[in-house]
């Protein structure tokens, strides 16, 4: 219950963002440029359409990372089943508010048919974020120095920046405390947890699967080049969403501002960045001279992108339920 208003207090605020946005843009009288906004995009549907439809790649490229991990941890599955189920986890992400994320129940569908590797596949949702993490700090460092003199032009570039490097450095410290060999022999409270605990077993589990994983260089180089792809395919469908707007922008002009969107509103303020991803690209693009109709609607459309597609995860989820594959909702509460 308290997870569940948590969830239903930054759903509140990242409406809350929405509505102070518009409300201003009220003010100014802009509001009625949001209108021709959506009749832009209505008059240009088929580079919307391409924008939306680009988004099967990012997810074929995050289905494809995932396996590569599975594989690693000794688990194989047909791949037609973990698109499904990677569909089903965007639904959950998407829609339903609480603690039943939608990372857990892929990775419970995953682990009941390997009894002997729970921890291992739940350990390998895990790592699938944090190499996607590490891949968007990676890229997002890299294009900031490239575009250095950008950054450094305008005010809210330059805190973008700061924020970033912050970012990174945090990022940088907590996969090398994760990268350190067996915590257990070091530390007394976590051999005594393994030794008493079920839970504490478990986390010893996930812990060497993330050393298995991390011991293969190949696949680990696979993984966070996957990730690159994804992060860059994200990109490339925004740009024809902005053409679609009728925004005069490249795809290298997007790049470095959706780089530095996508890591901020990837921390967990609000659900899936609502709102923070509204107020950021109103921010932010308002360095390249977007005007902040045209901003906020390009990114209710990049929301909208991803809304449509985790649907297909909840139609998805119907046809895997009735098919006789559902895991019952108290078993995927108690899975860790």
């Amino acid at each position: 219950m308290k997870k569940k208003l948590i969830a239903l207090a930054q759903l509140a605020f990242g409406l809350a963002i929405i509505g102070f946005i518009l409300l201003r843009l009220q003010r100014q009288g802009k509001l009625h440029e949001m209108a021709a906004a959506v009749q832009s995009v209505a008059e240009r549907w088929p580079l919307a359409a391409l924008g939306v439809a680009g988004f099967s790649v990012c997810l074929f490229f995050c289905v494809v990372r995932w396996n590569l991990l599975l594989r690693v941890v000794g688990v194989s599955l047909p791949f037609s089943r973990l698109w499904s189920l990677y569909f089903v986890g965007q639904f959950f992400n998407a829609f339903i508010l609480g603690s039943t994320g939608g990372d857990v129940v892929k990775a419970v569908y995953v682990a009941e048919q390997t009894h002997h590797k729970k921890a291992e596949v739940v350990a390998t949702v895990f790592i699938d974020r944090v190499v996607g993490l590490a891949a968007l700090v990676i890229l997002t460092v890299g294009v900031m120095l490239a575009r250095l003199p950008f950054f450094l032009q305008h005010p809210r570039t330059r805190l973008a920046l700061a924020f970033n490097i912050v970012f990174a450095a945090v990022t940088l410290a907590a996969l090398g405390a994760l990268l350190r060999p067996n915590p257990w022999q070091r530390h007394g409270l976590l051999r005594r947890l393994e030794e008493r605990t079920a839970l504490g077993a478990r986390l010893r589990k996930a812990h060497d699967a993330f050393r298995l994983c991390v011991g293969h260089p190949g696949t680990l180089v696979k993984t966070v080049l996957l990730s690159l792809l994804n992060h860059t395919a994200f990109i490339a469908c925004i740009s024809y969403l902005g053409l679609a707007l009728g925004l005069r922008l490249t795809f290298f002009d997007y790049l470095p501002v959706f780089l530095v969107i996508n890591t901020i509103a990837g921390v967990p303020i609000t659900p899936s960045g609502i709102g923070t991803r509204d107020w950021l690209c109103v921010f932010l693009l308002g360095a390249l001279g977007v005007a902040e109709p045209a901003a906020l609607m390009l990114s209710l459309l990049i929301y909208a992108n991803m809304m449509a597609w985790s649907l297909i995860g909840g139609v998805v989820y119907f046809v895997y339920v009735v098919s006789g594959g559902r895991v019952p909702p108290a078993a995927v509460a108690a899975e860790p």
